[in-house]
């Protein structure tokens, strides 16, 4: 049985897809995204900003497969 599971935001995480087939996008969009998930108020010496290459598809089914994997960027409030 094939299993999908997307990353979710919280509170504290705000995640940004950000791979082959997602838009693009610049610093512009991303502060547009973290403002409106964050607060208005947010800087960026709150936040923690990272890469991470999460697996989203086919989760159970075989150990690696590229294509079951999704790039995204991670915002964390600190």
């Amino acid at each position: 049985m094939s299993l999908s599971r997307y990353p979710e935001n919280s509170e504290t995480i705000l995640y940004i897809s950000c791979g082959i087939g997602s838009y693009q996008i610049d610093f512009l969009n991303m502060m547009d995204s973290i403002k409106s998930h964050f607060g208005e108020e947010i800087s960026l010496e709150e936040l923690d900003i990272t890469a991470e290459y999460i697996h989203t598809r086919c989760i159970g089914y075989d150990l690696y497969d590229s294509s079951d994997y999704d790039n995204y960027i991670v915002i964390t409030r600190k």
